[in-house]
Protein backbone atom coordinates (compact mmCIF):
# COMPACT_ATOMS: atom_id res chain seq x y z
CA UNK A 1 0.00 0.00 0.00
CA UNK A 2 1.19 2.92 -1.02
CA UNK A 3 -0.21 7.05 -0.29
CA UNK A 4 1.08 9.62 -1.50
CA UNK A 5 1.11 13.26 -0.84
CA UNK A 6 -0.21 16.01 -3.48
CA UNK A 7 2.22 19.39 -2.68
CA UNK A 8 5.45 17.89 -0.95
CA UNK A 9 7.34 18.88 -4.32
CA UNK A 10 6.02 22.59 -3.98
CA UNK A 11 6.11 23.10 -0.29
CA UNK A 12 10.04 21.29 -0.82
CA UNK A 13 10.52 24.12 -3.78
CA UNK A 14 8.94 27.20 -1.75
CA UNK A 15 11.06 26.13 0.99
CA UNK A 16 14.07 26.25 -0.98
CA UNK A 17 12.88 29.96 -2.24
CA UNK A 18 12.18 31.03 0.75
CA UNK A 19 15.59 29.99 2.42
CA UNK A 20 17.45 32.28 -0.34
CA UNK A 21 15.06 35.26 0.26
CA UNK A 22 15.30 35.29 3.90
CA UNK A 23 19.59 34.87 3.31
CA UNK A 24 19.67 37.43 0.54
CA UNK A 25 17.28 39.93 3.02
CA UNK A 26 19.63 39.30 6.32
CA UNK A 27 22.33 39.79 4.23
CA UNK A 28 20.90 43.24 2.91
CA UNK A 29 20.06 44.26 6.58
CA UNK A 30 23.38 42.89 7.85
CA UNK A 31 24.83 44.85 5.50
CA UNK A 32 22.89 47.77 6.03
CA UNK A 33 24.16 47.35 9.98
CA UNK A 34 27.46 47.22 9.24
CA UNK A 35 27.59 50.32 7.08
CA UNK A 36 26.14 52.21 10.17
CA UNK A 37 28.29 50.95 12.34
CA UNK A 38 31.34 52.12 10.83
CA UNK A 39 30.01 55.72 9.67
CA UNK A 40 29.29 56.07 13.55
CA UNK A 41 32.78 54.79 14.58
CA UNK A 42 34.65 56.78 12.16
CA UNK A 43 32.98 59.74 13.63
CA UNK A 44 33.83 58.89 16.74
CA UNK A 45 37.50 58.24 16.06
CA UNK A 46 40.67 60.19 17.06
CA UNK A 47 41.56 62.88 14.69
CA UNK A 48 43.90 62.29 11.26
CA UNK A 49 46.81 64.57 13.42
CA UNK A 50 48.11 63.28 16.50
CA UNK A 51 51.08 62.89 18.90
CA UNK A 52 51.89 59.06 17.88
CA UNK A 53 53.61 56.60 15.51
CA UNK A 54 52.76 54.08 13.67
CA UNK A 55 52.63 51.77 16.54
CA UNK A 56 50.58 54.16 18.39
CA UNK A 57 53.25 55.50 20.98
CA UNK A 58 53.50 58.56 21.86
CA UNK A 59 55.82 60.37 19.45
CA UNK A 60 59.28 62.34 21.39
CA UNK A 61 62.18 64.44 20.34
CA UNK A 62 65.88 63.32 21.33
CA UNK A 63 65.40 64.96 24.68
CA UNK A 64 62.43 62.55 25.59
CA UNK A 65 59.95 65.49 25.11
CA UNK A 66 56.69 64.89 23.60
CA UNK A 67 56.41 66.19 20.45
CA UNK A 68 53.13 68.36 19.68
CA UNK A 69 52.43 68.37 16.40
CA UNK A 70 52.48 65.67 13.76
CA UNK A 71 50.24 64.48 10.72
CA UNK A 72 51.21 60.71 10.75
CA UNK A 73 47.72 58.86 11.69
CA UNK A 74 45.54 58.28 9.94
CA UNK A 75 42.58 56.11 11.22
CA UNK A 76 39.44 57.47 10.20
CA UNK A 77 40.87 56.34 6.84
CA UNK A 78 41.51 53.16 7.52
CA UNK A 79 37.75 51.90 8.53
CA UNK A 80 36.91 49.10 6.97
CA UNK A 81 33.77 46.46 6.18
CA UNK A 82 34.73 43.06 5.26
CA UNK A 83 32.54 39.91 4.16
CA UNK A 84 32.83 36.60 5.27
CA UNK A 85 36.89 37.68 6.40
CA UNK A 86 37.97 37.87 2.46
CA UNK A 87 35.65 40.59 0.52
CA UNK A 88 36.20 44.33 1.34
CA UNK A 89 33.01 45.79 1.13
CA UNK A 90 33.74 48.88 2.47
CA UNK A 91 36.22 51.60 3.35
CA UNK A 92 36.47 55.05 5.06
CA UNK A 93 39.02 57.65 3.47
CA UNK A 94 40.74 60.62 5.67
CA UNK A 95 38.15 62.96 5.31
CA UNK A 96 35.53 60.33 6.83
CA UNK A 97 33.68 59.53 3.86
CA UNK A 98 32.04 55.95 3.57
CA UNK A 99 32.90 54.32 -0.13
CA UNK A 100 32.37 50.88 -1.74
CA UNK A 101 35.15 48.80 -2.08
CA UNK A 102 36.90 49.12 -5.71
CA UNK A 103 36.52 45.50 -6.12
CA UNK A 104 33.33 44.49 -4.55
CA UNK A 105 33.22 40.95 -5.91
CA UNK A 106 31.73 37.89 -4.11
CA UNK A 107 32.14 34.53 -4.97
CA UNK A 108 28.44 32.42 -5.72
CA UNK A 109 28.80 30.60 -2.41
CA UNK A 110 29.56 33.98 -0.32
CA UNK A 111 25.98 35.43 -1.63
CA UNK A 112 24.19 31.98 -0.93
CA UNK A 113 24.82 31.54 2.67
CA UNK A 114 23.82 34.52 5.59
CA UNK A 115 26.84 36.39 5.60
CA UNK A 116 28.74 38.11 8.21
CA UNK A 117 29.94 41.25 8.35
CA UNK A 118 33.37 42.38 10.09
CA UNK A 119 33.95 46.04 10.95
CA UNK A 120 37.26 47.38 11.88
CA UNK A 121 40.27 49.79 11.39
CA UNK A 122 43.37 48.33 9.92
CA UNK A 123 45.80 50.46 11.40
CA UNK A 124 48.49 49.06 13.03
CA UNK A 125 48.09 51.41 16.01
CA UNK A 126 44.19 51.40 15.83
CA UNK A 127 43.30 48.54 18.68
CA UNK A 128 45.61 50.78 21.17
CA UNK A 129 44.06 53.70 20.26
CA UNK A 130 40.71 52.07 20.50
CA UNK A 131 41.05 50.45 24.02
CA UNK A 132 43.53 53.02 26.19
CA UNK A 133 40.86 55.42 27.31
CA UNK A 134 43.27 57.36 29.56
CA UNK A 135 44.91 58.72 25.89
CA UNK A 136 43.63 62.27 25.40
CA UNK A 137 42.51 62.90 22.20
CA UNK A 138 42.11 66.34 20.13
CA UNK A 139 39.14 65.41 18.68
CA UNK A 140 37.46 61.67 18.77
CA UNK A 141 37.66 59.11 21.62
CA UNK A 142 38.38 55.50 22.97
CA UNK A 143 36.14 53.48 22.39
CA UNK A 144 35.08 54.74 19.16
CA UNK A 145 34.07 51.24 17.73
CA UNK A 146 32.37 49.90 20.43
CA UNK A 147 30.54 52.68 21.99
CA UNK A 148 28.27 52.59 19.20
CA UNK A 149 28.06 48.66 18.78
CA UNK A 150 26.80 48.93 22.12
CA UNK A 151 24.38 51.70 21.63
CA UNK A 152 23.29 50.60 18.31
CA UNK A 153 23.09 46.52 18.79
CA UNK A 154 19.57 46.25 19.38
CA UNK A 155 18.40 48.50 16.86
CA UNK A 156 20.25 46.18 14.25
CA UNK A 157 18.56 42.97 15.96
CA UNK A 158 15.10 44.97 15.64
CA UNK A 159 16.06 45.59 12.19
CA UNK A 160 16.89 42.16 10.81
CA UNK A 161 14.21 40.21 12.44
CA UNK A 162 11.65 43.04 11.44
CA UNK A 163 13.22 42.48 7.52
CA UNK A 164 12.81 39.02 7.20
CA UNK A 165 9.70 38.81 9.03
CA UNK A 166 8.71 41.12 6.28
CA UNK A 167 10.19 38.58 3.63
CA UNK A 168 8.03 35.87 5.15
CA UNK A 169 5.16 37.39 5.32
CA UNK A 170 5.30 38.96 1.50
CA UNK A 171 6.14 35.13 0.27
CA UNK A 172 3.69 33.70 2.41
CA UNK A 173 1.32 35.94 0.66
CA UNK A 174 2.86 34.61 -2.77
CA UNK A 175 2.31 31.39 -1.98
CA UNK A 176 -1.11 31.21 -0.77
CA UNK A 177 -2.08 33.51 -3.78
CA UNK A 178 -0.38 30.86 -6.32
CA UNK A 179 -1.82 27.74 -4.88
Amino acid sequence: MSVELKGLKDLAKNSKELQKKLNKTIRRSTKAAALKLLADAVELAPVYQGQIDENGELLKDEEGNVVKTHTGGKLKGSGTVVLNNKTVVAESDENGNINAAKSNSSSARDMESVSFFDVGFNTTYAEKQHDHEEYRHIDGQADYLMQPMRELKSTFEEQIIKDAKKTMEKETRKNRTNN
